[in-house]
């Protein structure tokens, strides 16, 4: 048996990866030769209605996320002044479900745009002043701006419930309130695959039923993976 050396065992390995995509290049434009052949798109048309033909898609009605945010506690009430709930440091992963409700205006309009309503997940990790986790679920609503087509504004809002264990002083742990708003932008990379960055405000409180309770606000940014 004849060994092969490293460097003749690796620029083997580059011929074969070599060959085979030459070959799936020779596939794929053969494929593409034979969608653009004017007599199969003729034919093809002509089988169509004519009201199939001038009419554009419509919009997918529905849509996934994923995303990771990170938020520094704030104190917008003088109750949270000082007390450790506005010294959180909260990561936040959110999958999320969108369903469109309403597309708003045309191409020509300022406020063209979809209404779309959301279904969020909540995974919470809390890493100041003491370690702990939470979760609970969301539902809201986003408007989405279309003016562009590869750069989207948008503003959302939501609303849920689940519990948290983070063990403050000030904020009990347990059933909890959950309250997001957010607004940012999308970029669409593909027609399919779509980024998106926000300015994102959570508040946890659950409505004084029990104590303590001066609430947890957060800031921060959200970045998020979608399909359009």
């Amino acid at each position: 048996m004849t060994l092969l050396r490293p460097h003749q065992s690796i620029f083997r390995l580059g011929r074969l990866i070599a060959f085979g995509a030459s070959l799936c290049l020779c596939w794929a434009a053969s494929t593409g030769r034979a969608d653009t052949n004017p007599e199969h798109t003729t034919i093809a048309a002509s089988e169509k209605p004519a009201s199939e033909t001038t009419e554009e898609p419509g919009p997918k009605r529905l849509g996934f996320g994923l995303g990771i945010g990170y938020g520094y506690g704030i104190a917008p009430r003088s109750q949270q002044s000082g007390r450790d709930a506005a010294q959180v440091e909260i990561l936040t992963l959110e999958p999320q479900l969108r369903l469109l409700l309403e597309r708003f205006g045309s191409g020509r309009s300022w406020y063209h745009g979809d209404l779309e309503g959301t279904l969020q997940g909540l995974l919470v990790l809390n890493f100041s002043p003491q370690t702990g986790v939470g979760g609970g679920a969301t539902v809201g609503l986003r408007y989405r701006m279309m003016i562009e087509k590869r750069i989207q504004p948008f503003f959302e809002g939501g609303l849920g419930f689940g519990g948290i264990d983070f063990n403050l002083a000030s904020q009990d742990d347990g059933f909890e309130f959950f309250i997001e708003a957010g607004v940012g932008a999308r970029y669409r990379l593909s027609s399919s695959i779509a980024l998106a960055a926000s300015l994102h405000w959570q508040h946890i409180s659950n409505a004084q039923t029990h104590l303590p309770n001066v609430g947890i606000d957060t800031i921060g940014f959200m970045l998020a993976i979608e399909t359009p």
